[in-house]
Order: structure tokens, then sequence, then C-alpha cells
């Protein structure tokens, strides 16, 4: 039987700001990776609103040091403008769109207009977004956590990784997740985000204030209506709480001449507006030490390639946080502030399996199938693994 336990402040992460627990498990074969999900499904994860099981998330990492935190906020200070309405982050993440849309156009299978899917993609191909990748597969993620294994190929670089590897999965509740994003909007203490994300379509100050405040009682008592659809009837398991934020930032752009008026009356959803604008738009958020910050969304998007389908892949996406000169000091540490697993409101949507002999879990996923050609599904890897010479590492 898997290994449970739970960490706390001087525990496998080493001190955090706040006394957060999060249900780890340990696993020696994949049968204890079944066994600590069904626990996960059945006991952590168990509530009223989860009585008949959730989709879960999965996210593999060879190395267990590495924190949550996406990569274009890494060695990065981001500075916001007078207005907080720009920062350097968004600098960054445009110019990155521009160049890199420009330049792989021609090779995407799919026609993509946004920035929030050019990130998508972006991120399927390593380079730096202010996404985390994440599947609907569990066998997906142990691939990419033991990847170094499934990889047989006998080079020293290989071998490298081999005796470095300290890999784990992270597996993450996205309904509870999106569920913090809009409990965060509700709180009176963060009206200010709402009348922030007003200031585009309502320029008179009074009635910006006023219709934040409008928003926020609208959301706080209509859950069911903006967030949770259900029933004694209708129970949507498989899709509530879940959103794409690429098709919201479509849905919002078709209508924004008229979006004002659709918020006031309450015809466009507002959760969703909130969404569109902190997420896709990327207004900047400030994240400082001990605070309550708005967390990330767990988004599912098109497949825009053959990789991000072969892999099933679901993204949390973050806000754009700017630390403060008090958080910078903790940036790209196991303390950081953005991390998800330092952000208290979130230890209950998320769960940890360590991979304790990744050799033999390797051998396990390649005798029922499983080869890096999964991941990678494309004329090179297809040939790497003709010549690689072994079956098992």
């Amino acid at each position: 039987m898997a290994e449970r336990f739970i960490s706390k402040i001087d525990d496998y992460y080493g001190k955090r700001f706040s006394g957060t627990c999060i249900s780890k498990y340990n696993a020696y074969s994949m049968a204890d990776v079944y066994k600590a999900l069904s626990d996960i499904g059945q006991n952590v994860f168990k509530s009223t609103n989860d009585a008949f099981g959730r989709p879960l998330w999965f996210r593999g990492q060879g190395t267990e040091a590495y924190v949550l935190v996406p990569s274009l906020f890494r060695d990065r200070e981001n500075i916001q403008n007078a207005n907080q309405s720009y920062s350097t982050l968004s600098l960054a993440e445009e110019y990155r769109h521009q160049n890199f849309s420009a330049r792989v156009n021609h090779l995407t299978q799919t026609h993509l207009q946004s920035r929030v899917e050019w990130q998508e993609l972006l991120q399927h191909h390593f380079g730096k977004t202010r996404f985390m990748d994440w599947s609907e597969s569990v066998e997906t993620a142990v691939n990419f956590a033991l990847e170094p294994f499934i990889d047989t190929k006998d080079t020293e670089d290989n071998r490298r990784k081999r005796a470095g590897l300290t890999p784990g999965i992270w597996i993450v509740n996205p309904y509870r997740l999106n569920e913090r994003v809009y409990d965060f909007f509700t709180d009176v203490s963060n009206e200010l985000y709402i009348e922030k994300a007003l200031k585009n379509i309502v320029p008179n100050s009074a009635r910006r204030i006023a219709m934040a405040a409008a928003i926020r009682n609208e959301l706080k008592n209509n859950k069911d209506i903006y967030f949770n659809f259900s029933s004694e009837k209708v129970i949507d398991i498989a899709i509530n709480g879940l959103v794409s934020v690429c098709i919201l930032d479509e849905h919002y752009h078709y209508n924004a001449e008229h979006m004002e008026q659709m918020l006031a009356n309450c015809e466009f959803n507002p959760f969703f507006y909130l969404i569109v604008r902190y997420y896709a738009d990327a207004l900047p958020v400030e994240a400082d030490v001990g605070s309550a910050l708005l967390p990330p969304i767990a988004s599912v998007q098109p497949y825009h390639s053959e990789r991000i389908r072969a892999q099933r892949g679901t993204f949390t996406i973050f806000p754009n946080y700017c630390r403060t000169e008090a958080a910078m000091q903790f940036a790209n540490t196991k303390m950081d502030v953005v991390a998800i697993e330092s952000q208290r409101s979130l230890s209950e949507c998320f769960c940890h399996i360590r991979l304790c002999d990744p050799a033999r879990i390797a051998k396990e996923l390649i005798y029922a199938g499983e080869r890096r050609t999964e991941m990678y599904p494309d004329i090179q890897a297809y040939a790497d693994y003709l010549e690689a010479g072994r079956f098992f590492a």
C-alpha cells in the first residue's frame, strides 16, 4: 500500500511561509501509484461537491525540488507601470508572441489567433510562459517524470540524468482550484480586483466602483448560476468548473462592443469576464509576503498540435504576478510566494506522489506499452527509439 503522509513546515519542501498541508505518498511501483490515486479520489478530494468524483490532472517532474512556478517567472523581476496596468513580464510575453508566431505560423496544424493560444503552443515546445503543463493521463505524467529511463539510449547525458533523478508527480483537482479563483473574487477585500478589471470598459470612476460591488455580490450570492451548475436531476461532473481561457477570450472579443451593458445585465458571465482580464489579458497582480494571492486557473485548451493531443495536455495559467521587493528575495527558492505549494488556500487542491523506485516503475510502464514516442510523436523520436539499442535503461 502506498504510504500516505502529510507535509509540515519543515518536511519535504523545507520551510514555508505557512503551515500548508499537502497530502503526499510514496510509490515503489505503478500499483502503488494507482493505490495512491484511489485514496486521493476517495478520501483526500472527497467533499460534498466532489461526492461523485471529479477529473484529476497530473504533472510529472524529474526533480522533487523543482517548485511549481512557471518558467517566465524564474530569474525575472516583474515591474509594473504607474497605473499597474502593464509590466516587464507583459512585454516579455508579447515579444515572445510576436517572434514565435512570426517564425512558426507556417508549421502549425491549426490557425492560432490569440496570445493565449500561442503561449499554449510555446509552452509545449519548452518556451517560457505563464503556463504550466498538466495531463489528463497519469501514465503521461509518470512518463515525463521518468523520461531518462523511458528514453533507453545509453548516452552519458542519460546516465547522468538517471543518477540524479528524484522524480514525482503532482495531482491537482482542477474543479477545486478554479473554485478557489471564483471564491477569491467574491471576497469583499478583493473587490478592487474587479474594479481594476472594469477600467477598460467603464471609464467613470463612481460607476465603476458601484458596478464592481454589484458584480461581487452577484457572484457571491449566485455561485450555482455562474460557476457550479448542478441540481438534483443534473450533475455535470465532467465539465463543472473547467474553463477554457482561449475560448473565453474569443467570446469576450466577439462581444467587446457591448460588454459594459452585458455585464451590467449579467448577460455575460462576470466570472468569465474576470478570467479573461487576469489570465488572457494578464493584468498585473501584486504578490507580497503573507498576502492572499489570486490563484492560478485550470484551463482546457484546443489541441493545437499532435504533441499536445498525444500528451492529453491541459494547463494551469498563472496571473501576471509582480513580486514586491520583500517577496523578490524568495524568488526561485522553495519559499517563493507565487509557487503553488506556498499558497495556503491551495493546499486542499493538490497532492504529490514521490516515485521511489524509478527504474522499476519505468520498466513497468515500458512493459505496458509506454514509449518516448508516446510523448513526442514525431519522426525523430521514432528514429531514436529504433536506434536505442536496448529495451530497458
